[in-house]
């Protein structure tokens, strides 16, 4: 469908937040999942198709991606579309519910490198909280990496929080970190105003088991890729 066709036709500003809606990233991927459903013009059904499992998996996990989205569009459009496919069939349910039970963290490129993400199942680890006072220390768990900063040294994959209105943030902290000495850039909920903050708490996550006790998980998280920065078996791979 040509959507500027269609908003040069009904210009009207009274339309305008449909059409934001309707052309919303999480919108256009579900559009994608009901056409894949659709079927090949070649061979007309009045019975949706199976969508084959790659494409269908593909498509789930960029979706569950904004449902966790700092913009309240996205969030909320994507939630929609969530709720969508756990009644569209047994497929689309499926898929959307493991792609939702896998937490996905990315990486930011630098300037000529790839983008690289990194999943694991909320269950497989276990989340060390470090509040205001305390630092935080790796002494006695396995933390997941995120890297290492400029001078080498290793950092790990945490989340932040704030009092008040500001949502959570991923980030990244190194051994000894405080609340009070991360500042982070957060935006109040509901509004585009942003500014930087100390955050109250955070929470490193490590994982639950010791590292070979992961094996038998290996088909499922599709383990035995070489990988950057690995924490037992999760570890770093370049975007395709």
């Amino acid at each position: 469908m040509d959507w500027d066709h269609v908003q040069n036709l009904y210009p009207h500003v009274v339309l305008r937040p449909l059409f934001a809606r309707l052309l919303s990233a999480p919108d256009l991927i579900f559009y994608q999942i009901v056409h894949e459903r659709m079927g090949d013009n070649a061979y007309p059904s009045q019975r949706p198709w199976v969508v084959q499992s790659e494409t269908l998996r593909r498509l789930s996990q960029e979706l569950a991606v904004f449902t966790d989205s700092e913009d309240q569009l996205l969030s909320s459009r994507a939630r929609h579309c969530v709720t969508s496919l756990l009644v569209m069939d047994i497929y689309c349910q499926t898929a959307i519910l493991r792609a939702l039970s896998t937490t996905r963290y990315a990486k930011t490129p630098g300037a000529g490198k790839t983008k690289d993400e990194l999943f694991f199942h909320p269950q497989a680890v276990l989340r060390l909280r470090v509040q205001r006072g305390e630092a935080f220390s790796s002494v006695g768990h396995r933390p997941i990496i995120a890297g290492r900063t400029a001078n080498g040294e290793l950092a790990y994959i945490a989340q932040a929080f704030f009092r008040g209105s500001c949502n959570p943030r991923n980030c990244a902290v190194t051994e000894g970190m405080k609340p009070e000495s991360l500042r982070l850039e957060v935006r109040d909920k509901g509004t585009l105003h942003r500014r930087m903050r100390n955050p109250d708490s955070f929470v490193v996550y490590v994982l639950r088991y010791e590292p070979d006790a992961y094996a038998w998980t290996q088909d499922w998280y599709g383990f035995g890729v070489a990988g950057l920065d690995p924490t037992g078996p999760f570890a770093w791979r370049a975007v395709k």
